[in-house]
């Protein structure tokens, strides 16, 4: 489904303010400070939808992995949850950055949103942040009726959420009742398709960064290895109601259309929603109206397969 209308005044001002888009190419030795220039970046707007929501954040541990807990105000319900998996290709990004979306997830459903905080490349190469995600999930089912689990992922986290889907099959445990993924990363080190064709037209990710974070989670394994790129993963009819989100925009939209026909074609129950003229993730920015209505789209997916 293609979202075709005029781009909102917000938006637009967003792109004008944001193109040509500056990315710093980063390397072991400058990772710890734009990861922390990027934390420091986006701590007003989670202050800022926080105090919106009225959403607190706690910190726990489930399964020796550290894990940020969204509250909703009030507390929420606490027979369902989201397992959430923050973006950032896998050598930034933080659970505390991506308040601005769980915050508001949490919210609308009136449930926790558990956020693993997994390692990073290239300290921590793949298969370590999947290690810690599908340990949380582990967690996840022994605490929670399936039926009133969701679990979704922006970006590296939607690789997370596919990836970790998968193993959690292979190991006999119980699928979540719904999955939303937006704008994954399904084909790791893929340059080819949307990669290159939206380089420089997608203000928030460039093919370099795809480039650079590709070799530092991979290390040295396949890129077509189902477990690292998602996208080459065997599919069927008892994996969850899906959504995916991405945009005209976005430099990972060719992979985030081929992993919903993927998975329609195995009979899974898949939305897609292809947002015309918006980038990556764009629902990471709260004050564009097109962000809101995307999360209200998402929600009421959750909300309709959790029966909440």
């Amino acid at each position: 489904m293609n979202e075709k209308r005029k781009l909102s005044n917000a938006a637009s001002e967003f792109l004008a303010q944001n193109l040509p888009a500056n990315f710093e190419r980063f390397d072991a030795e400058n990772l710890p400070r734009v990861r922390r220039e990027s934390h420091e970046g986006f701590a007003p707007a989670c202050k800022k939808i926080l105090d919106e929501t009225g959403a607190s954040v706690e910190e726990l541990s489930l399964n020796d992995v550290a894990v940020q807990r969204v509250v909703p105000s009030g507390g929420g319900r606490d027979d369902a949850a989201v397992l959430y998996h923050f973006g950032g290709g896998f050598v930034m990004g933080s659970a505390y950055e991506d308040s601005v979306i769980t915050a508001q997830i949490a919210t609308a459903l009136n449930v926790s949103v558990y956020a693993a905080k997994y390692r990073l490349s290239p300290e921590h190469p793949f298969p370590a942040a999947q290690d810690d995600a599908f340990a949380v999930y582990r967690a996840m089912v022994d605490s929670f009726d399936n039926r009133r689990l969701a679990v979704m992922g922006e970006s590296a986290g939607g690789n997370l959420s596919l990836s970790v889907l998968n193993r959690a099959r292979g190991a006999a445990l119980p699928m979540p009742s719904a999955l939303a993924v937006l704008s994954p990363w399904v084909a790791i080190g893929d340059l080819d398709g949307s990669v290159s064709e939206n380089d420089g037209r997608d203000p928030t990710l460039g093919r370099q960064y795809i480039e650079d974070a590709s070799r530092f989670y991979v290390a040295d394994q396949d890129y077509k290895n189902p477990q690292v790129s998602p996208l080459f993963a065997d599919y069927d009819h008892a994996f969850p109601p899906t959504i995916v989100t991405t945009g005209t925009r976005d430099l990972l939209l060719s992979g985030s259309v081929m992993i919903a026909e993927k998975l329609q074609s195995a009979g899974v129950d898949t939305t897609l929603k292809v947002w015309d003229d918006l980038w990556h993730v764009f629902e990471f920015y709260p004050d564009i109206p097109e962000a809101r209505e995307s999360i209200g789209d998402i929600v009421a997916h959750l909300k309709t397969h959790m029966r909440l």
